[in-house]
């Protein structure tokens, strides 16, 4: 990066935008304040330290101190409020300390003059009075109640101090007005320009856009033109009376007729239709109407037709012409019987399956009956087995133990048993061959036998 970017980079606090506006202007003002101010506190310092005064180096590090952090911070976070204030304060409060202690001798006194222009620069006109009538209503107060350690100023200095202030103040003031009011104007001027300009250019571009219309209506047009010479449909233009003025290539492939055939056929459209009261509302409506009608072609063939009539109107709303566009569609009416009967044919297979259907329903009934039947017999079985099973009590007298007796089909072969004979105990699981009720009997006569 040049030595010029960098340079821009700091001056503006890296603010993007032009040298005349207000923001970059005040960024301007704090940078360039803020590095001679740290300059001047750097000599200060320097021949304070010299000069062995110790209070009066103190004070000027601390302001050193302040105005290089306000520096990084508008640097680094741009916080413009906050920065004025803050190098218009620390301008406030220098005046302030050089005035009470360095006296007439030095030239603390012409940075009062400095001051206002200062204030109003950085923040403008309404709060940059209030701070130059602050630091003069402050300088008045300690002139007439002068404090300790504050030098002593004569009377006449008061005067004359207070004179040129007020003078410095109000040119500043007037100045600053001024150059805000020019600016003002210039930038009202260059708002004029730019909306000249920018009405040139929306001129420039609606003219673009018209040729950009009027170039897409001549394509529109050729393609419409290539559309109705091509197209299959029939196209009919009839006159404001409907009597038929031009019809296209399609219409002649679909009726087998030409223009002037059809026009020594029928004297008009509303004649010649079945559809009457379709073209009556498409006239009174003015809008656009779509009816289904049957027409025999020249060959003596019925003729199945769709057809749409628009309305052309004039600017007065006026109905000038008609456009009738009509599709031929007498291959999908057949298409629509042939479905018709396929239809009649799939409902009489429909009720044929119906009736399978109810024959399996009930014979469904059946086999669930006769399931329910054996379910039950099972499961009275499983009472049965259940009884002659041991009493699961009679385990804990004698036995930490668990079972898990899942039977698969309701009804097991395998069982457990058990047997307490003298003092011994006998315990058996036993694994029988069979599910079910012929499981239920092995697992009887297994306990049984054990018994």
């Amino acid at each position: 990066m040049s030595k010029k970017s960098l340079y821009k980079r700091f001056i503006t606090a890296n603010q993007e935008g032009n040298s005349f506006e207000s923001k970059i202007r005040r960024a301007i003002i704090i940078n360039l304040f803020s590095v001679v101010g740290i300059a001047s506190l750097i000599y200060f310092l320097v021949g304070g330290i010299i000069h062995h005064r110790v209070t009066y180096s103190i004070i000027v590090s601390i302001f050193l101190i302040l105005t290089i952090f306000n520096l990084i911070i508008f640097q680094t976070k741009k916080y413009f409020t906050f920065s004025s204030i803050f190098v218009v304060s620390l301008m406030f409060l220098l005046e302030v300390v050089l005035f009470m202690k360095l006296g007439e001798s030095t030239t603390a006194l012409f940075w009062f003059y400095l001051f206002p222009m200062l204030a109003f620069f950085i923040l403008g006109r309404k709060v940059g009075t209030y701070f130059v009538v602050a630091l003069l209503i402050f300088v008045i107060i300690l002139f007439k109640f002068p404090i300790d350690g504050f030098k002593v100023y004569p009377d006449i200095l008061h005067e004359r101090f207070i004179i040129t202030y007020i003078a410095t103040s109000i040119l500043a003031y007037i100045f600053e007005n001024v150059r805000a009011s020019t600016f003002k104007a210039f930038v009202e001027a260059d708002k004029q320009k730019t909306s000249y300009l920018e009405e040139v250019l929306q001129q420039k571009e609606e003219l673009k856009t018209q040729s950009e219309i009027l170039q897409n209506k001549n394509l529109a047009l050729l393609k419409l033109n290539m559309a109705v010479s091509k197209t299959e449909n029939s196209i009919i233009i009839c006159d404001s009376e409907t009597r038929i003025e031009w019809v296209n290539k399609g219409f002649e492939n679909t009726y087998g007729y030409t223009l002037q055939e059809i026009q020594q056929k029928c004297s008009s459209l509303y004649e010649c239709s079945q559809n009457k009261e379709d073209i009556d509302k498409c006239i009174k409506e003015k809008t656009s109407v779509t009816y289904h009608s049957n027409f025999i072609s020249k060959d003596d063939s019925v003729i199945w037709i769709q057809s749409t009539i628009s309305p052309i109107l004039d600017d007065k709303g006026e109905i000038i012409n008609f456009v009738i566009v009509e599709s031929d569609y007498t291959q999908l009416k057949k298409s629509e019987q042939e479905i018709i009967e396929k239809n009649t044919e799939l409902e009489q297979q429909r009720d044929e399956i119906l009736a399978q259907k109810e024959n399996l329903s009930s014979k469904a009934e059946i086999i669930i009956e006769k399931n329910l039947a054996i379910q039950k017999s099972i499961e009275y079985g499983l009472t049965i087995q259940s009884s002659i099973l041991p009493n699961l009590n009679d385990f804990k007298q004698f036995f930490n133990y668990f079972i898990i007796y899942r039977p698969k089909d309701i009804v097991s072969g395998d069982f457990y048993w058990y047997k307490k004979i003298n003092n011994e105990y006998f315990t058996a699981v036993v694994d029988c061959t069979g599910h079910g009720v012929p499981g239920a009997f092995m697992s009887i006569l297994g306990t049984m036998f054990l018994n």
